[in-house]
């Protein structure tokens, strides 16, 4: 949408740009004349177009930028994954967490996804709550958490490829 309304702004100023270099070179096309004969406000219409395609590089390389983070899943620039981490371990009954993203989709909503291990025979509901009480203090719309109990799960079975590693 901010593409969108950069693109219709940058449009009105390069027709602008144009209305204006047309006025320039029609009120003072016999003035200003090289050795040719030819008026030096020509040369108004292609620095308007120069200046238009910078004007245009500058405002889409934010766009750009914010499109390829969400492109990668990047995490939220204002995410602090350490923070997150210690939110999560501060669980009651949880010992560790791994496999843990934050990443954005579109706009501003935000993912969490986690790997939660608990001490073993631990009831997984009060921890999956807290977990989302954490993700919504990080503004995570949608959130998908394993809980695993430490006592009977193997991380060997997520293998080298896979999401654990220590």
């Amino acid at each position: 949408m901010r593409a969108a309304l950069a693109h219709v702004i940058g449009d009105i100023l390069q027709s602008l740009g144009v209305c204006l270099s047309a006025a320039l070179i029609w009120a003072f096309n016999d003035r200003w004349l090289d050795e040719n004969g030819v008026s030096y406000w020509y040369r108004t219409d292609p620095i308007c177009t120069f200046l238009f395609s910078i004007l245009v590089l500058w405002s889409t390389t934010g766009t750009i930028r914010e499109a390829v983070h969400v492109l990668m899943a990047g995490v939220p620039r204002n995410v602090n994954m350490a923070a997150v981490q210690a939110q999560l371990l501060a669980i009651p009954t949880v010992v560790e967490v791994h496999d843990l993203h934050v990443w954005t989709l579109v706009g501003s909503k935000r993912n969490m996804w986690a790997h939660i291990q608990v001490h073993p025979g631990a009831d997984s509901t009060p921890v999956i709550l807290a977990a989302q009480k954490v993700a919504r203090q990080h503004n995570c719309q949608h959130t998908c958490f394993q809980v695993e109990d430490s006592g009977s799960y193997d991380k060997s079975v997520e293998g080298h490829h896979g999401c654990y590693h220590p």
